[in-house]
């Protein structure tokens, strides 16, 4: 059985099997936030991290190498998270990848040399692949295995515009202002506000959940 049970598992939460109660449990929209900022925030620094390394003066080969660093981060990240959410609730779990989009982002910000480059293309690397894992922790845990197929697939295209304007935004912001700095003071800020918004996730069955 699921999780290695010998028994079959009680349900904790109840499946929503319609589209329109769905969009009603706030839990939906908490999520979808929540984990659709971490990953605005990744494309937008993940798609930027090699002209910003070759303004900083490295060369083209040593700029793809920090891809490497955080793809090689992102299996760990995966492993990392997905033990933690079996371990403690994912919503505590989520916050795993959040923190370290920010500690990216903190040593990035403000001409970093190379080395500085590689430490937080690591921690971008985490932080990307720790959401992947959670982001399923989380539909499991509030809507569990039956209602799970629908609710990745309504969350999706609601991530595509996010996705897309992290890394119009950062680049926009180096044209303007001819340096990253604010766009990873933008992405911070980003970040914390998803840390505001997972906190909202509430417990129980996703039927009880239904605003009126």
């Amino acid at each position: 059985y699921p999780d290695g049970k010998a028994t079959p598992p009680a349900e904790e939460v109840q499946a929503v099997v319609d589209v329109k109660s769905l969009l009603r449990v706030g839990n939906f929209w908490w999520i979808a936030l929540s984990v659709g900022c971490c990953f605005a925030c990744f494309s937008g620094v993940m798609v930027n991290l090699v002209p910003m390394a070759i303004d900083q003066g490295a060369s083209s080969q040593k700029a793809a190498f920090l891809m490497s660093f955080s793809a090689f981060l992102g299996l760990a990240g995966k492993g990392l998270v997905g033990f933690a959410s079996d371990k403690v609730s994912p919503r505590m779990s989520l916050s795993i990848p959040m923190l370290s989009m920010i500690v990216a982002c903190l040593i990035l910000r403000g001409h970093p040399d190379y080395h500085q480059m590689a430490i937080g293309s690591c921690f971008l690397g985490l932080a990307a692949g720790g959401t992947i894992p959670v982001w399923g922790a989380l539909i499991g845990r509030y809507f569990g295995r039956e209602a799970f197929p629908m609710v990745m697939g309504l969350m999706n295209p609601l991530f595509v515009p996010l996705i897309i304007s992290g890394p119009i935004a950062a680049a926009y912001i180096n044209d303007v202002y001819g340096s990253y700095d604010n766009a990873f003071v933008m992405f911070i800020v980003v970040m914390l506000m998803a840390l505001m918004i997972s906190s909202r996730l509430k417990d129980g069955h996703a039927s009880d959940l239904i605003s009126n």
